[in-house]
């Protein structure tokens, strides 16, 4: 009687030992498969990545990724790893997550085929500025902006012999507390070519605002140096007279 229950434990044992060899094997088989052909690296959009956008900045931003595949997968035009050599391209329209970067969906620049929504009463005017001065990366279209003007001023002081000598000072102010932005772009290579520094981190920011407001920001532009902050949900700035070079530590 025993035999037989021995012989049974045993052929169970047999039985499982070969599944368990057959489930390891076939597991690897799908590894062994892509190690045998070619694989090639393609592009893919984590996050949707907004038309105008520059490769190189979509990678910054962690919104690239670079992913694994077989070759004869690979869809013909699609992009390698983003470089110097494509970098500076833009995506011509949105490209949604998930989409594997084509070369037929960058491009130099974005063609302007239709013109931006500027909202009823305002109207649509564009600044040119460096990263810092726009908030880095962060600016979308229907961000909301608070712009500060940084000029020259004269200052009066009287002297020991009781003559007034006049000086120059700085002085930065808040020039436009609450404005909404339109549009932000890359700058033409001619416009890159003849800034005077750091020409690619340039951009035109575009912005919706009242014929006040586009008077005061067109003046500050060519009489001063403007800087953008991006307002929280709530920020709401105060009325100020603004810091000089006589009070910057008071």
């Amino acid at each position: 009687m025993k035999r037989p229950v021995l012989a049974i434990v045993i052929a169970v044992v047999l039985a499982l030992a070969a599944g368990v060899i057959v489930f390891v094997y076939v597991a690897g088989a799908d590894t062994r498969a892509m190690e045998q052909q070619e694989v090639a690296t393609v592009v893919v959009a984590r996050e949707a990545v907004p038309a105008g956008m520059s490769l190189s900045q979509a990678q910054a931003d962690g919104l690239l990724f670079a992913e694994t595949v077989p070759a004869r997968m690979r869809p013909a035009s699609a992009l390698g790893p983003v470089d110097a050599t494509n970098g500076t391209l833009v995506a011509l329209a949105d490209l949604p997550a998930g989409q594997i970067i084509l070369a037929t969906g960058v491009g130099a620049e974005v063609a302007q085929d239709q013109a931006i929504e500027v909202p009823e009463g305002e109207m649509a005017v564009s600044v040119l500025l460096d990263d810092p001065s726009k908030v880095g990366a962060f600016l979308r279209p229907g961000s909301r902006v608070a712009i500060f003007d940084t000029y020259a001023v004269e200052s009066e002081t009287e002297n020991a012999d009781g003559a007034t000598d006049t000086t120059t000072v700085f002085q930065t102010r808040p020039l436009l507390d609450d404005v909404m932005v339109l549009a932000v772009g890359a700058v033409t290579r001619a416009q890159a070519d003849s800034a005077e520094s750091q020409a690619w981190d340039a951009q035109l920011v575009t912005l919706a605002l009242t014929q006040d407001q586009a008077e005061r920001l067109v003046h500050a532009t060519r009489t001063g140096a403007l800087h953008f902050a991006l307002l929280g949900e709530d920020t709401r700035l105060t009325p100020s007279q603004g810091v000089t070079d006589q009070n910057l530590f008071e």
